[in-house]
């Protein structure tokens, strides 16, 4: 078979990652064996509860764990099939903000309160795409312009306390996208956000991923939110991927009793039921045993069944994985359609 015929690779392939951050003088696991693909013009959301994985797993396609004390200690991250695990930070510079860039969830913390907006946009552009300072200036109004911020020219010159939350939320999104990135690494970005902005925020989300393509890795725990913007969902619990599937597939027939829960958490104005919790809480990074890692707190859980060992992922039908023992035995309660 001829190179012409073999189909191009996704986007972003991440492979058996493991991520150790040093506590002491141990290395303690907080992600491990996460798998997942992405292609152009595609939403992945990495889902779950705090401290599951899901902004550490993101950080390290970025390269920037070991800026925190933590290693890349197995796995594989290609972008464009190439490999970034092991790259030069030189390299790694060059990639951020032109080929992948990154939206964090509070906005005020990643814009740098001495410059003002337009300064920080137009510094992207003489960076990485080689602008002069005209031309860079020009193109940070046009970004303003683009992300909804009225009146661009003014307040190109305002500092960042100046803009409301989902006023600076656009300007980090104009920041982020003025390298015109193949990939952008949304981390919580509406968490802070009233529902209203929100929206706007998402809706301007899906617009310009709609004109460029661009592929999205959305990180959140609000399903709400992720049920509007994402085509496929990578549930991830204490450190590593427990479901994933096709978006509605995965909200109308749960696999993994972890995203039933989630699912049940939901709430849902006006049916009078009462709100539903998973019991317990997520387990310290590196304090698993050898079985099932969200055993202690499964609905589900049987003593013989689910005390034979740490259960793999497995595949139960086109797209969808598992990392269950009882995968195939239970019948779990997704969204009502």
């Amino acid at each position: 078979m001829s190179d012409a015929t073999q189909p191009a690779p996704p986007l972003l392939e991440v492979e058996g990652l493991t991520v150790e951050y040093r506590t002491g003088r141990a290395w303690t696991r907080v992600v491990e064996d996460v798998s997942f693909t992405l292609d152009r013009g595609e939403t992945l959301a990495l889902v779950g509860e705090s401290g599951s994985g899901k902004t550490v797993s993101a950080t390290a396609v970025l390269g920037l764990v070991g800026r925190k004390g933590g290693r890349i200690a197995a796995g594989s991250i290609r972008f464009r099939g190439r490999e970034l695990v092991g790259l030069p930070e030189r390299e790694l510079r060059r990639l951020r903000g032109r080929e992948v860039a990154m939206i964090f969830q509070n906005p005020m913390r990643s814009l740098n309160p001495a410059y003002t907006a337009g300064e920080q946009v137009a510094e992207v552009a003489r960076v990485h795409l080689g602008m002069g300072r005209r031309d860079a200036w020009r193109k940070a109004v046009e970004m303003l312009d683009a992300v909804g911020i009225p009146d661009p020219e003014r307040r190109s010159r305002d500092y960042p306390h100046q803009f409301s939350g989902g006023m600076a939320q656009r300007l980090a999104i104009a920041a982020a996208l003025c390298g015109s990135p193949s990939l952008l690494i949304a981390d919580e970005p509406t968490t802070a956000l009233d529902v209203t902005v929100q929206a706007r925020v998402l809706e301007l989300l899906r617009d310009i991923q709609q004109q460029t393509e661009l592929a999205v890795l959305f990180i959140s725990h609000d399903l709400g939110v992720v049920a509007e913007v994402a085509d496929r969902v990578a549930v991830m619990y204490a450190g590593e991927v427990v479901e994933h599937g096709a978006i509605e597939e995965l909200f109308l027939v749960p696999r993994h009793p972890y995203t039933e829960g989630l699912l049940g958490s939901i709430p849902v104005l006006g049916s009078g039921e009462p709100l539903r919790s998973i019991q317990g809480t997520i387990p310290p990074a590196g304090s698993h045993g050898a079985e099932c890692r969200f055993a202690p707190r499964c609905a589900h859980a049987q003593p013989v069944a689910c005390a034979v060992g740490h259960p793999g992922l497995s595949v139960v039908g086109a797209g969808r994985d598992v990392r269950c023992h009882r995968a195939t035995d239970l019948h779990l309660e997704g969204i009502a359609r």
